[in-house]
């Protein structure tokens, strides 16, 4: 499901496969390697000035609405699932494995014992409800708490 979704967009936010193959018995994806790191170790080691991250809010939140605009619903932005290089000032969103195609119809929990997504960048409506309509202001959402989190460390 992630590499149909990702072989879908062509998108500078997002990171770009190449390929599926077979290795040891399990599919594996061929990814983009941009020489980036991960938001969340920019974030943690100070690595980055408050201007440098408020023009990577820009360019995230660019992404995402390249995103939902494919009618796509990533379900884990997080700083783990953004990498970034400065160098080259380029940002990637990763890991669409549990993203879903929006639709007018509600989401419904597959498996409501399962949670999905990293739980501290889940909206109060994924964490309580069993069901709910999906909109792309949800990912918006999560990014105001990885913002909040910057501004915080």
């Amino acid at each position: 499901k992630e590499y149909e979704i990702l072989s879908y967009f062509n998108f500078s936010g997002v990171i770009k496969v190449y390929g599926l193959e077979k290795y040891n018995n399990t599919l594996v994806m061929i990814l983009e390697d941009f020489g980036g790191e991960y938001l969340k170790t920019l974030i943690t080691s100070q690595k980055i000035t408050i201007l440098g991250f408020l023009n990577l809010a820009i360019k995230i939140a660019e992404s995402l609405g390249e995103i939902h605009s494919a009618k796509i619903i990533h379900k884990d932005i997080n700083p783990s699932n953004i990498i970034v290089n400065f160098t080259t000032r380029e940002l990637k969103i990763i890991d669409f494995n549990i993203s879903s195609v929006l639709t007018r119809d509600s989401y419904k929990l597959k498996n409501p014992n399962i949670l999905e997504g990293t739980l501290p960048y889940r909206t109060p409506n994924r964490i309580y409800l069993r069901s709910y309509k999906f909109n792309t202001h949800l990912g918006f959402m999560i990014l105001a708490v990885i913002f909040h989190n910057f501004s915080v460390s």
